[in-house]
């Protein structure tokens, strides 16, 4: 029950790792831009560096049920809380954000619970580099090496992280 809860909790390592990275300057901005231009999922990539940190590669494509739950939960909620932001009503903004996080939170715990990783001897920038081209053969994408040294070096988390 205990490692349950700390999957669905805000203090499981993942959600952790997430906060941090995504916090650092340009962070954000890049992972944006790849969800917006590029189609790709933010939760998704922060798991493949979660993962290379830990010496794991992810398995691709996505499993079903959390496919489901990006496209399905997510994203809705996403477009809605996008449609209302210039409404005169910060009250119900500020909820959407909230409930909007909430189901990335869900969706974090979906990828730990779900998704397949392998254990690898690889260094982070293997694992990110494999994880990361599985995602990218399965959109029919080819891999930028610019982006994802970029992308390494925003989920990489620095020492003491």
């Amino acid at each position: 029950m205990g490692a349950h809860n700390a999957i669905n909790s805000s203090e499981n390592p993942f959600w952790q790792y997430s906060i941090v990275q995504y916090s650092k300057p340009g962070c954000a901005d890049f992972l944006l831009d790849a969800q917006n231009h590029d189609q790709l999922n933010i939760n998704q990539l922060l798991f493949f560096g979660y993962c290379a940190f830990h010496n794991r590669v992810v398995s691709s494509p996505l499993h079903p049920q959390i496919h489901n739950w990006h496209e399905e939960k997510v994203e809705r909620i996403r477009a809605i809380r996008l449609r209302c932001k210039h409404f005169n009503n910060q009250k119900f903004y500020a909820a959407l954000k909230e409930l909007e996080l909430a189901s990335e939170q869900h969706e974090q715990s979906l990828l730990l619970q779900l998704q397949m990783t392998r254990k690898s001897q690889e260094s982070f920038e293997l694992c990110l580099r494999k994880s990361v081209e599985g995602l990218l053969i399965d959109k029919g994408k080819k891999l930028n090496e610019d982006w994802l040294q970029t992308l390494n070096q925003y989920l990489k988390p620095m020492a003491g992280d």
